[in-house]
């Protein structure tokens, strides 16, 4: 019997105690806004993001929408 897919999120923080201790799992970019008012795809979310850090690396904007 095939296993169903699974799915692993990683999460960096500048503060990993913070979450470790209080057992809590935090998202989003201040300057960003509500994360719930972007569209639930990777492309609006790229689109928002470089929309709000218009300098930002090619490369990380890859990297944060993942």
């Amino acid at each position: 019997m095939a296993e169903p897919d699974k799915k692993l999120w990683g999460i960096h923080t500048r503060d990993d105690a913070l979450f470790l201790k209080m057992n809590k799992i935090a998202i989003g970019w201040r300057q960003i806004g509500d994360l719930s008012k972007i569209p639930a795809t990777r492309e609006d979310f790229k689109a928002k993001y470089l929309e709000t850090y218009p300098d930002a690396k090619k490369g990380s904007v890859g990297t944060s929408s993942g």
